[in-house]
């Protein structure tokens, strides 16, 4: 029973991450499956020792083999997927457990699901909210179902369903905007952008970003944020059109360079080809398709 409990302070990736030690995958081989590096599977396991206050794995020759306590925590983790796989009414037509980013999750996905959820009550959507490469390396462990993704890189053995363009605008406050006509401009400025693994300014030619200095950058984490930080004077920014298109029409943003080429991108709907999911996936990516991107 405490163990049991101990489980709720692991998330689903730990979960997975034990039953994989349990089906004797090496730390190797549980990093390639699980899309991390050895050394961030080591800092999993030393934070899965913390929460239970004891060793998981031990020294075994070359290798290393899990404790008779890891075996004890590796098979709780086990039954809990278990459970979490036997979640729902047994009439259940289906259950997909769907990921995708917040901010489309919020405006895009969820109203797709709550008019599927109405029209189809024997159908099951889950929702779990993350970055891109959260809800990919879920989707590739089988935490995830699908996930709605515009993530550059495919998943293979894996089923795509392209749902929309997703394209940008280079943007900032009016009175800011107002004060870039050139390139070198920008170098007054601050460009907010998402993080370091992932820059919008990718969406840029490459010629026009070497030519680009600015002042200072500020990574605010989420396209969202970026589009609030260049709607309150904070910075220059790429960012979606969709999250833009209303403050550029009531002239709360401006374009800025708009010579400039910028690149789009696809929400893809990447899913799992299993039979078990019949045509709930494709039923959630009609409903996408019709409501739109916004």
């Amino acid at each position: 029973m405490r163990l049991m409990k101990q489980l709720r302070l692991l998330n689903l990736d730990d979960l997975f991450l034990l039953r994989l030690l349990l089906e004797g995958g090496t730390i190797t081989a549980t990093a390639q499956k699980l899309g991390l590096t050895q050394p961030a599977i080591t800092q999993r396991i030393r934070k899965i020792e913390r929460v239970f206050e004891r060793r998981v794995l031990q020294k075994s020759g070359r290798g290393v083999r899990l404790t008779t306590e890891g075996l004890a925590i590796c098979n709780a983790a086990s039954a809990a997927i278990g459970l979490l796989d036997g979640l729902g009414p047994a009439s259940r037509e289906a259950v997909v457990n769907l990921g995708t980013r917040p901010e489309v999750g919020l405006s895009w996905v969820w109203p797709a699901l709550a008019s599927l959820r109405k029209r189809y009550p024997g159908l099951a959507y889950h929702c779990v909210f993350g970055s891109g490469e959260e809800i990919l390396r879920m989707l590739g462990t089988g935490a995830l179902d699908a996930v709605v993704t515009s993530a550059p890189h495919a998943v293979r053995g894996f089923g795509a369903i392209e749902l929309a363009q997703e394209r940008y605008v280079f943007v900032a406050a009016p009175r800011l905007a107002k004060t870039v006509r050139r390139v070198e401009d920008l170098e007054r400025h601050v460009l907010v952008e998402h993080d370091r693994s992932f820059p919008f300014q990718r969406y840029l030619a490459a010629a026009d970003r070497a030519r680009m200095r600015y002042r200072d950058v500020w990574f605010a984490g989420s396209t969202v944020l970026m589009t609030r930080a260049a709607l309150e004077g904070f910075g220059v920014g790429v960012v979606p059109e969709y999250l833009a298109a209303k403050h550029l029409r009531e002239r709360r943003l401006a374009r800025i360079l708009p010579a400039l080429r910028i690149d789009s991108d696809h929400f893809r709907l990447v899913y799992r080809q299993e039979r078990a999911l019949g045509d709930a996936v494709e039923m959630l990516a009609t409903a996408l398709k019709r409501l739109r991107l916004r």
